[in-house]
């Protein structure tokens, strides 16, 4: 014999429970939090890289400053510089015509030689390079090498007055 078979009940999961809001503004508070604090460390960090950048750049204002300088240097050195220190001085004989002397050393302090160089002296009747011109020569100095420094014993310019020296000039030259 069979025995009834009992009849199936459908299942039917419990409902639900029903929404709370709660959970919800919990949930976007705790988000909000979160985004302050973001926002706090995002603030202390962008601030500490501005502060950061405003250094690189005050560094790099410092080394293009130096790199120009150095390049000025440089320029400087790919030139013939002349320095010099001259002395002059006259003899004017009680009957006669006076003679004019130049004494001292001079230097290329530049970087390049200064081939064909000479010095042209010039004597004046007044100070500073002023009134009559009494008596112009040239030294030849010949190639002065980058450098170097060199001394004139004396050059001699024989005058064709009697008047004495106030002062003198010199100009050099080179190719």
């Amino acid at each position: 014999m069979t025995q009834p078979q009992p009849t199936p009940t459908p299942y039917y999961p419990p409902p639900a429970p029903p929404h709370s809001h709660t959970k919800y503004v919990v949930i976007i508070v705790a988000l909000g939090v979160l985004v302050l604090i973001l926002g706090a460390v995002l603030g202390v960090s962008t601030a500490s890289n501005v502060a950061q950048t405003s250094n690189l750049n005050n560094q790099i204002n410092s080394l293009n400053s130096q790199v120009s300088s150095l390049q000025s240097q440089v320029d400087q050195f790919n030139k013939v510089i002349l320095k010099s220190d001259f002395t002059g001085t006259y003899d004017c004989p009680s009957f006669g015509n006076c003679s004019y002397f130049v004494n001292g050393a001079y230097a290329n302090v530049g970087g390049k030689i200064a081939y064909s160089a000479s010095v042209v002296f010039t004597h004046y009747s007044g100070s500073g390079g002023t009134g009559q011109i009494l008596c112009t020569t040239t030294y030849v100095l010949g190639d002065v090498s980058a450098q170097s420094v060199h001394a004139i014993p004396e050059v001699t310019c024989g005058g064709t007055t009697s008047t004495a020296s106030q002062s003198f000039t010199w100009n050099f030259n080179w190719t």
